[in-house]
């Protein structure tokens, strides 16, 4: 038993972090739940949830536009 304990203080005392580095985390996980929750307020109610869960709704302007940007980029570079 000595032998283990003394081998995971050992271990343990080798992997120093930074003071900050809990306190990096701590926001990073506060920042996801805040991020979570306005992303949870900002979905549609009733039918607009419906007709989003089966994939009905308008395609946004950036992926109407992405064949077009992707066909002119590529004819760039010949």
């Amino acid at each position: 038993m000595a032998h283990l304990r003394s081998t995971l203080l050992r271990t343990l005392q080798s992997k120093k972090t930074h003071r900050s580095a809990g306190a990096i985390a701590g926001f990073a996980s506060a920042l996801s739940v805040l991020v979570g929750t306005l992303a949870a307020y900002a979905t549609p109610r009733g039918w607009g949830r419906v007709s989003m869960a089966l994939h009905m709704t308008r395609k946004p302007f950036i992926l109407k536009i992405a064949p077009q940007t992707a066909f002119a980029l590529r004819s760039l570079d010949r």
